[in-house]
């Protein structure tokens, strides 16, 4: 009988699941539950409960049964507990252990948790062919801005087993390293350059495709308070490769020459890549964490 990883993606408005044998993901077993993250504690649990359901289903279904899970949540959270600490997101749970839910319907099963931009970021080496290098990190470009990195085959972490570095609150010109690149950086700089009011990130990048002056303006300037951002982390850790995620690095062809330009400033800058399949990236990085990405279980603990 196989064992397969239940790798969770519990970052947004859905609980995104699938199911892993050592690299791979399993063909037709990609399933999604509704989060309710902003619903009761009661809901929420369901939620988890109904993943466990459908997972121990998919499992029997390909002649296997979930031998571990592996879940990225975002912060705040004890990751090494499993305790939600959000007042953002799920905050009826707050406070409260998510793993028995889990269990509910996959028995005794261990259970990991690892945050939702680390995830990101470590499925993006796996499928980037980057697991070989020593010293990595990678931004994760979005609502906000999150880092994580890897040194010598280890995730850096903190004490409650999130990011071992943390960026977005850092002190930066007027304000701090998120208020200059993040989502709403980049629709502050479009506007600030004469584009309409109202467009998302999404229409400034077919605007700036399409040759419009300011959208093309906005990404640059993204691009260059990223790079100055990172430019004393990534001299201080001797970072080799540098990893973009998030739903903006879907346009990081925008952000890249003027990124690179800044970083190039470094006496030995970093090979920068946008993350392949973004939207697959953090259920690897999820399968990694429960052992089944590439049998390292011990990485993140």
């Amino acid at each position: 009988m196989k064992e397969y990883g239940l790798a969770v993606d519990g970052g947004g408005t859905f609980l995104k699941a699938a199911l892993f044998s050592g690299q791979r993901m399993e063909k037709d077993t990609f399933f999604k539950v509704k989060a309710c993250s902003d619903g009761r504690a009661e809901q929420i649990q369901e939620a988890f409960v109904s993943l466990g359901k459908e997972a121990k289903r998919l499992a029997k279904e390909h002649g296997g049964t979930v031998r571990a899970a592996g879940i990225a949540m975002p912060g705040p959270f004890d990751y090494r507990s499993g305790v939600s600490q959000m007042d953002h997101k799920f905050a009826a749970i707050k406070g409260k252990a998510i793993a028995p839910w889990l269990r509910e319907e996959l028995y005794d099963i261990p259970v990991f948790f690892g945050h939702d931009s680390t995830a990101f970021f470590r499925g993006g080496l796996l499928l980037s062919g980057l697991e070989g290098c020593r010293r990595s990190c990678g931004v994760t470009l979005g609502t906000g801005l999150r880092f994580a990195a890897r040194i010598d085959g280890r995730i850096l972490q903190n004490a409650q087993g999130g990011p071992g570095i943390s960026l977005w609150n850092h002190p930066y010109r007027e304000a701090n390293a998120e208020h200059y690149a993040s989502r709403r950086a980049v629709i502050r700089f479009y506007e600030e350059r004469g584009g309409d009011p109202g467009k998302d990130v999404y229409e400034i990048s077919l605007l700036a495709r399409a040759g419009d002056l300011a959208a093309l303006a906005a990404f640059a300037e993204l691009g260059g308070h990223l790079g100055r951002i990172l430019q004393e982390v990534i001299a201080e850790n001797g970072f080799e490769v540098l990893l973009l995620g998030g739903a903006i690095a879907k346009s990081a062809d925008l952000l890249l020459p003027e990124l690179c330009r800044v970083l190039k400033e470094l006496e030995r800058p970093p090979a920068v890549r946008a993350i392949e399949r973004i939207d697959e990236a953090p259920l690897y990085g999820a399968a990694v964490l429960c052992g089944q990405g590439d049998g390292k279980e011990e990485e993140w603990l």
